[in-house]
């Protein structure tokens, strides 16, 4: 598994809660990923990303080959507890 996030911030089209298509991301701008390790106890982990007001989506690796979904999420809403 892995995570992409957007190296730019998202502001709208909602200000809480955007869905985006990966066209919507790229015409934007670009993105990083990050990969998940593994431990031999059967659990998985990532960094902490920073993902207030960035866009992030899910990817899958299997044998080499990665898939990602279309749909990006982005989280504008600025509640308390939430990580920036």
């Amino acid at each position: 598994m892995g995570i992409d996030r957007s190296n730019f911030t998202v502001t709208g089209p909602n200000a809480d809660h955007n869905w985006l298509r990966t066209h919507e991301v790229e015409a934007r701008g670009t993105w990083d990923y990050c990969e998940v390790t593994a431990g031999s106890n059967g659990t998985y982990s990532t960094p902490r990303i920073d993902g207030a007001h960035r866009a992030v989506r899910v990817c899958i690796l299997h044998n080499g080959g990665r898939q990602c979904t279309n749909v990006w999420y982005a989280d504008n809403d600025d509640d308390s507890g939430d990580w920036s």
